[in-house]
């Protein structure tokens, strides 16, 4: 399944919000090749037992993405799984920065987050405006809000795969890869929250990602006149 969900993703380029539909496919395959599936113990394995399966692995997969990330974008991400962008007290941030050896206080300097007044809240999709500066090296869960931004039905002046281009650049190679497993991920989150716009613009995102990186390539190769 992970070959075959790489393979979705990446050659097939399907959505986030497909995937699960799509891994179905490729999971209850097995039933078109044989006259009958068995469990080890001689039982017929059947078909929803098969879709567990299919979803297990599909959240296996994410899981496997979500190891790859550093440390400040798993803060992040376990942050928002449970709080959202509500206020919520320091003390809450604290326990699970040390847990995951970061510092509320750097990520706030780093503006993945408000810490103000002993409450912390989460920036959202729409806060990362390219008005706000970045805040030295950018790393992935920035990265991949930046380049959301940009296909958020709130933001005023969005730009799409060029916006998100220009983002890109911005990037090293290590937080664009974090931001390209970030964007799946957080679609799923968002959807599970009822966050309908950023997870329709995590999963524009994800879905635009090869035209992003091509067109952060002519950038880089003809300069910014081809923009015009």
């Amino acid at each position: 399944m992970p070959a075959a969900l790489d393979h979705l993703r990446h050659d097939g380029h399907i959505d986030p919000v497909d995937l699960r539909q799509a891994a179905i496919g490729p999971g209850m395959r097995v039933y078109s090749r044989y006259a009958r599936v068995e469990r080890v113990d001689g039982e017929p394995f059947t078909v929803l037992e098969a879709l567990q399966e299919i979803n297990r692995a599909m959240d296996f997969y994410t899981e496997r993405d979500e190891g790859e990330l550093d440390s400040p974008s798993r803060f992040c991400l376990a942050w928002l799984r449970t709080h959202g962008h509500a206020k919520r007290p320091f003390g809450d941030a604290e326990t699970l920065a040390k847990s995951m050896n970061v510092s509320v206080e750097a990520l706030a300097d780093d503006g993945l987050l408000a810490a103000e007044r002993g409450e912390v809240r989460l920036h959202e999709v729409g806060d990362y405006s390219p008005d706000e500066p970045m805040r030295g090296e950018v790393g992935a869960w920035e990265g991949c809000f930046r380049m959301a931004w940009h296909f958020h039905s709130g933001a005023e002046g969005r730009e799409g795969v060029v916006g998100a281009a220009k983002v890109a650049l911005a990037l090293s190679p290590a937080a664009l890869g974090g931001a390209e497993r970030l964007a799946p991920i957080l679609y799923d989150v968002s959807d599970r929250r009822s966050d309908a716009r950023a997870a329709a613009a995590f999963n524009d995102l994800a879905g635009a990602w090869e035209d992003v990186l091509r067109r952060a390539g002519d950038i880089r190769e003809r300069g910014p006149r081809m923009l015009l």
